[in-house]
């Protein structure tokens, strides 16, 4: 498209509301559009990650948008650390996929968060604080979830297998 075209917002806003993903065809100006953007990622989270630079990784409103999107969720990875820190967004974040790795230190030691990024991807539970790894209750979320391979045991280890409750759980499968 012409230059002209790429810096239409107008034309853009329409292109984006049928496919986010049309935001890759507008000009780098337009990627500055915090409006645009916003309308983007409400849609589609990933978009962020494919055509919008730093700019907006501070940006509440546009991460929870992203987190909240119909479509692919965005990953925490490109955002700022003020936003991996916010539990609010997290939680979003690692319900919606493989997000835990990149929360704050202190996220990955909540038991609310880690229980609600296990159920949504069962190997999140590595990205757990070595506590909540040993946490009988996050442990059970892991195994019911269906995290009960060889590989699983390895990192439970010896104390949190002597549990009978876990125990009972890994057999029953």
């Amino acid at each position: 498209a012409s230059p002209k075209l790429r810096n239409d917002v107008d034309l853009a806003r329409e292109a984006i509301e049928r496919d986010p993903d049309q935001l890759r065809f507008v000009s780098d100006k337009l990627k500055d559009n915090r409006a645009l953007v916003l309308l983007a990622v409400s849609r589609d989270g990933s978009v962020l990650r494919n055509y919008v630079g730093d700019k907006f990784q501070d940006d509440r409103e546009i991460a929870k948008a992203a987190f909240n999107a119909p479509r692919f969720a965005a990953s925490l990875e490109y955002f700022s650390d003020e936003i991996k820190a916010d539990r609010e967004i997290v939680l979003a974040a690692v319900k919606r996929g493989d997000n835990l790795e990149y929360a704050a230190p202190e996220l990955r030691g909540d038991k609310e968060v880690v229980l609600a990024a296990v159920n949504a991807y069962v190997y999140a539970f590595r990205f757990a604080s070595e506590e909540l790894r040993r946490d009988p209750e996050v442990v059970l979320a892991v195994i019911k979830t269906g995290g009960s391979s060889a590989w699983d045991y390895v990192i439970l280890g010896p104390k949190i297998l002597g549990n009978m409750e876990i125990a009972k759980a890994l057999v029953e499968g």
